[in-house]
């Protein structure tokens, strides 16, 4: 089970703990910086930071959203998180965004029970590079992307901690309770392209339930 709570403002969110790291987005950082330069052309140079920043508060704000819909479940199949992507217009709405997706927390005790259950989805689904020692385990299991873009299953399972940059996100948003992006880092299956990812924690207020895990 893994999930983050956004507080909705900067006061301090009632502690619950950690279920893990809801979801995550992957921003295009070149398809997106091209575009704002070029807009930036049409107007005035000065104004890319401006809009840089416009965008970012769009992107937390989808994902505070996205954030609130695990909070509020007791368990999301990837049937409801599809329909939430596509009802919503998560990806098509916001500008630079490639993917969303979902890690869950997953314990070294309870991880070989939810590759089991996780293979009833997808049939060859396996955490992988996870970093050596590590009491948890953040796997990629939900996501969805924009059109066009590498399977999903190249990256299906992989460990988000593994990755020094987004290790030290996860723990920035959780220190900070809210959403939180990466420095710009190579893509995982893609070393031809960079992107910034924003993770987002979310909690269950008090319960240490697994049922957010379980891929059902």
């Amino acid at each position: 089970a893994a999930r983050f709570l956004l507080a909705p403002t900067p006061q301090a969110a009632t502690p619950g703990l950690l279920d893990g790291y809801g979801f995550d987005q992957y921003v295009d950082f070149d398809n997106l910086s091209a575009a704002l330069f070029a807009q930036a052309e049409r107007t005035m140079a000065r104004n890319l930071h401006f809009e840089l920043q416009r965008r970012m508060d769009l992107y937390e704000g989808a994902n505070r959203d996205l954030a609130a819909f695990f909070s509020a479940s007791q368990s999301v199949t990837a049937t409801e998180f599809r329909d939430f992507i596509g009802s919503s217009r998560f990806l098509s709405r916001l500008e630079g965004i490639s993917s969303a997706g979902f890690l869950p927390k997953v314990s070294a005790a309870e991880r070989q029970d939810f590759e089991l259950r996780a293979r009833t989805l997808y049939p060859t689904f396996q955490i992988h590079h996870s970093r050596p020692g590590a009491e948890f385990a953040f796997p990629l299991l939900y996501s969805e992307n924009d059109a066009g873009r590498d399977p999903v299953a190249q990256v299906r399972g992989l460990d988000y901690a593994s990755i020094p940059d987004r290790f030290e996100a996860m723990q920035r948003a959780v220190a900070h309770d809210r959403p939180t992006a990466t420095r710009v880092h190579m893509y995982a299956s893609d070393r031809e392209r960079r992107v910034v990812v924003i993770l987002t924690p979310i909690r269950k207020g008090g319960s240490t339930s697994m049922h957010a895990a379980q891929p059902l």
